[in-house]
């Protein structure tokens, strides 16, 4: 529907492109989101520019299904990528930038990076305590990640 009323190209069809990617991810439709991933990134692009944080935040959408799909080089840079993009654009502290710190620190853990993995996930905490209230789901999932950090370095 938004395709008809605001034409395919606008930039919130890229918003419901990306929902659907992360919707079918979700329920482990890998082939059919990936697709929908990357017109969204494309759309994005056009309507944001390449370094808004928009963009990054679908860079970062794709690096987790790059990681779902077992294409952890390409996760990773995606992550680093994004990460960069949402420090210049919203800086260090912003919940976006620390909520991405998060991925890509849970990404690092996942392989096996702890020492890389353990200080971006105390940062990102940090971040988001700053940023966001203290039952946020974001400063939820950066508690997980720490932890999983700390507790496969053997500290607390």
């Amino acid at each position: 529907m938004r395709k008809r009323a605001l034409g395919r190209e606008h930039r919130d069809v890229a918003s419901s492109l990306s929902n659907l990617a992360n919707l079918l991810q979700s329920t482990g439709r890998y082939a059919e989101a990936e697709p929908l991933y990357l017109q969204s990134l494309k759309l994005r692009k056009k309507a944001y520019g390449p370094r808004h944080p928009n963009v990054a935040m679908c860079l970062s959408n794709l690096a987790i299904h790059m990681q779902a799909t077992g294409r952890h080089a390409q996760a990773e840079a995606l992550f680093r990528k994004a990460l960069k993009l949402l420090h210049k654009a919203l800086g260090s502290r912003h919940h976006l930038t620390a909520y991405t710190r998060s991925n890509l620190a849970d990404f690092l853990l996942l392989s096996g990076r702890t020492t890389e993995a353990l200080p971006l996930a105390k940062e990102s905490l940090e971040g988001l305590r700053e940023t966001l209230p203290a039952g946020h789901q974001y400063i939820q999932w950066a508690r997980e990640v720490l932890k999983r950090a700390r507790a496969s370095q053997g500290t607390s």
